[in-house]
């Protein structure tokens, strides 16, 4: 729900943020590919 709402409002402000709204973009990739990594690390990749 929490990404779900990020998003909406992201969208909302896309014309006023566009620059926020790729900032966000990118950093929300870095995160999941360092979760993965960490998870894969961690659990062997066994873990959902």
């Amino acid at each position: 729900p929490v990404l779900i709402y990020t998003e909406a409002a992201v969208f909302q402000n896309f014309e006023r943020g566009s620059a926020l709204a790729m900032v966000m973009a990118v950093v929300a990739l870095a995160v999941i590919a360092i979760y993965i990594r960490f998870s894969r690390t961690t659990a062997g990749g066994s873990r959902s």
